[in-house]
């Protein structure tokens, strides 16, 4: 099993080469298309507003850009929404809807876009015809193919905003919530119910906007019928976040976290610009351009640390303040049934703060199911985890008897049960038949 999920990247990899000579229509970039760009007075509009809409082709959602889910429609929605200061902002979220769709079950999906640059937004890159920049965000379709299989339409928010707010949690948290409310105010044409139940996921980067967004919900917006959501590879703060990658060989994601936090944060950016090595400036700059993959393939031994002039440069007021409002467990208790899964060893976000979140969460009331791993890696646990993941929001669907309070379980590939086993065989069966392009819904032929 260990070696399956360590071979299954390369195996993606491979085929994309022997399919490489597929034809690819043109994708416009988010920098570069109109329907970006919201209307005059949007400003006025609520949270979640829906400023403008379009219909994609529905099979325009693609793993790796070359290959092509099928599914019975796709659209895009701006929305109003709000950033990490309060100003009104406006932001995508791309709906991905499945043959036979069931619409009183809808599935907001967090990405682990992890870039501060505004074209690296899973609305570009998730599309057939997107340029291939950024290998695991343009993987994660491959997840949501046993969504559709169940019937459950996708809701995809670019949480980040029109400024690539990366690490920004309440631009992060409010843009999703925003996002959940426009798709449910869009029947006239996505034929979603306004009352559906609605569950949230994200993973790593992902778990950024879902953790957030669990947060906010009981103040910000009590009205959603949010039934579930799962958090797994948890970044509780940037700060231990980024102290635990700068222990690693690869230091690179600790660039587009302070790139993402000074796109929000004026005087952060202000103040780290002042203190700019000149020899380091276009590379530092250049970090806006990049996705994951670009920032992880060309920073990949970068020590941030040696591209400022002043070494104490994380403790100047302005970046303490920037990394002190973004630490998630500062709101209100969850009071959506959690699904908690993290690595006990992981290397990118530390254990000791998640554990904390889960004390502090549970402390205050919250129902979590908590999974910890000893064995996998923070990526292959994804694969890991996604199958006990998913029989959880298959139960809160059906609407099972919540369990109430917090307990954890201890999970290993050399532990995993029959009931996982047959979960996580399902859903490499469905990540097969997606990326053949056979129908994907509730009703297959």
């Amino acid at each position: 099993m260990r070696s399956l999920i360590r071979l299954l990247p390369g195996l993606i990899l491979f085929c994309m080469v022997l399919t490489g000579v597929h034809a690819r229509s043109k994708v416009l970039r988010p920098s570069k298309d109109d329907f970006y760009t919201p209307p005059p007075g949007f400003e006025n509009e609520k949270p979640g507003a829906i400023l403008k809409s379009r219909t994609l082709p529905h099979n325009s959602l693609a793993v790796a850009s070359v290959f092509r889910q099928n599914l019975e429609s796709v659209y895009q929605i701006l929305y109003r929404t709000s950033d990490g200061l309060g100003a009104p902002v406006a932001t995508v979220t791309t709906l991905f809807v499945p043959y036979g769709a069931d619409p009183l079950k809808l599935v907001s999906y967090q990405a682990a876009e992890d870039s501060s640059a505004i074209d690296c937004a899973p609305s570009y890159t998730y599309q057939s015809g997107s340029s291939f920049s950024d290998a695991f965000i343009q993987a994660e379709p491959l997840f949501m193919a046993s969504y559709f299989r169940r019937g459950w339409s996708v809701s995809v928010p670019d949480y980040e905003g029109p400024k690539a707010l990366f690490g920004v949690g309440a631009m992060a948290g409010k843009a999703t919530l925003d996002g959940i409310r426009a798709v449910l105010s869009s029947c006239s044409f996505t034929k979603i119910d306004p009352m559906a139940d609605v569950q949230m996921w994200g993973y790593s980067g992902g778990s950024i906007p879902t953790g957030w967004a669990t947060e906010l919900h009981p103040s910000y917006a009590p009205e959603l019928n949010i039934v579930g959501a799962v958090l797994g590879g948890v970044v509780v703060s940037p700060n231990g976040t980024m102290n635990t990658i700068n222990q690693q060989d690869e230091k690179g994601l600790v660039f587009p976290f302070y790139r993402g936090l000074a796109n929000q944060y004026p005087d952060m950016a202000a103040y780290l610009d002042s203190v700019i090595k000149p020899e380091k400036r276009k590379d530092y700059d250049r970090v806006n351009d990049l996705c994951l993959t670009g920032i992880m393939r060309e920073y990949k031994k970068d020590d941030l640390s040696t591209y400022f002039s002043e070494p104490d440069y994380v403790n100047h007021p302005t970046v303490k303040k920037a990394l002190e409002e973004n630490v998630m467990g500062q709101l209100d208790t969850p009071t959506i049934p959690l699904f908690m899964l993290h690595m006990e060893f992981d290397k990118l976000a530390p254990f000791s703060e998640v554990k904390e979140l889960y004390s502090r969460w549970c402390d205050g009331g919250a129902s979590i199911q908590f999974n910890i791993d000893a064995s996998s890696a923070h990526t292959t646990h994804l694969l890991l985890g996604a199958p006990d993941a998913l029989l959880f929001m298959e139960s809160r669907f059906d609407k099972k008897p919540i369990q109430k309070g917090c307990s954890t379980t201890g999970k290993s590939l050399s532990k995993i049960d029959s009931h996982s086993l047959s979960a996580l065989g399902s859903l490499l069966w469905n990540a097969w038949v997606g990326l053949n392009g056979i129908r994907l819904g509730a009703k297959n032929p």
